[in-house]
């Protein structure tokens, strides 16, 4: 604690005076002596320094950092929801047909089109899994005749129907996703294919029993 102290003259007297904050800060260390000296009678130097130790005021102020505690961990980005297990041909889902459901997994041949006039045959397979439908079309034909086809369609489009006839889905694949296959495919017979996959509920792949090809030209 800083002494505060000012001078005044009294007549022909000079007269030192300190604050009431000094005073009462020296009352308080002699009141602290006095209240441990008998402690310290009889007590060797050691025995006074322990306990002189023992009694001091302890600092309050906490160590440095001691109050910010452990570092925040950064937040985590949402994460996407898991993908939905792969389905098993030998577990379908509750009220749905267990032989359906295996059929559907397999791969499953349509009959061919034709396209008139021109020697093509168009093939189709289909496997349906995880709820999504496989498309496999082959174009089997002279080679001349799919190079000039090719470059006259702009788009083909293929859907499925039901029993009845009446159409369940279509789905359209453009003619430049077409390639050719290796010479050795299909017994030599050129051939052009595509091979994707569409998203599309079990109900409508097993409501599925005929297709057909349509296309548009450029």
């Amino acid at each position: 604690m800083k002494d505060v102290s000012w001078t005044r003259r009294q007549g022909n007297v000079t007269v030192n005076e300190t604050s009431h904050q000094t005073r009462r800060a020296s009352c308080f260390v002699c009141v602290a002596l006095l209240s441990i000296a008998p402690l310290l009678s009889g007590c060797s130097d050691a025995d006074k320094g322990r306990q002189l130790a023992a009694v001091a005021p302890v600092s309050q102020t906490p160590a440095r950092g001691s109050l910010l505690g452990k570092p925040a961990k950064p937040a985590q980005p949402p994460q996407a929801p898991p993908p939905p297990p792969p389905t098993r041909p030998d577990q379908p889902p509750p009220g749905i047909d267990r032989g359906r459901w295996a059929l559907a997994h397999q791969v499953r041949p349509w009959e061919s089109v034709a396209v008139e006039g021109m020697g093509i045959n168009c093939h189709m397979k289909t496997r349906w899994a995880n709820g999504k439908v496989e498309i496999r079309l082959a174009l089997l034909g002279p080679r001349e005749s799919l190079q000039a086809f090719i470059r006259r369609v702009k788009a083909f489009h293929v859907r499925f129907k039901d029993a009845a006839g009446g159409q369940i889905n279509e789905y359209t694949v453009p003619a430049s996703d077409f390639q050719w296959a290796p010479a050795t495919a299909n017994n030599g017979v050129p051939t052009m294919q595509f091979e994707s996959s569409a998203e599309c509920p079990f109900e409508l792949m097993d409501q599925a029993m005929h297709w057909s090809l349509y296309w548009d030209f450029n």
